[in-house]
């Protein structure tokens, strides 16, 4: 079943493509670049709340047209409002699964492994007792 983004508890991991970020609101969630959105880096993303329901967001579309920017967006990074289309999945993911999922996603994006505390935080990962405490780690 399609819903709004207003069915999501927030905060929420993002998993998109080969990142992984904290969205905190609504507000932060529906707010993306053109670049993003031209590219369709948002289709197919993710959403685990921290309760470890999944969300799959189907597609993303402009929230109204601006034609003005549309030209100029990709060269500034303007940031729009977007629609996302998503679906909860039907089963949530256990603590487990989302602490695997955020450590293959640590381990295969570059930004993190040039953390100082990169080992530090993988170990943290592993022994987190909630998904709360990986968005806590991860902001």
């Amino acid at each position: 079943m399609k819903q709004a983004v207003d069915a999501i508890e927030f905060p929420v991991l993002c998993f998109c493509k080969r990142t992984i970020r904290v969205e905190e609101n609504a507000e932060s969630l529906t707010t993306k670049s053109l670049s993003a959105l031209n590219k369709r880096d948002l289709d197919g993303m993710f959403l685990v709340d921290s309760d470890g329901r999944k969300f799959t967001v189907l597609s993303a579309t402009p929230a109204q047209e601006n034609r003005f920017w549309e030209g100029f967006g990709l060269l500034f990074n303007i940031k729009v409002k977007v629609r996302l289309e998503i679906r909860e999945d039907n089963e949530g993911l256990p603590l487990k699964q989302v602490s695997d999922l955020v450590l293959n996603y640590i381990d295969e994006w570059h930004g993190f492994s040039t953390r100082d505390d990169f080992e530090e935080l993988r170990e943290q990962v592993q022994s987190a007792t909630s998904i709360a405490k990986i968005m806590e780690l991860l902001r």
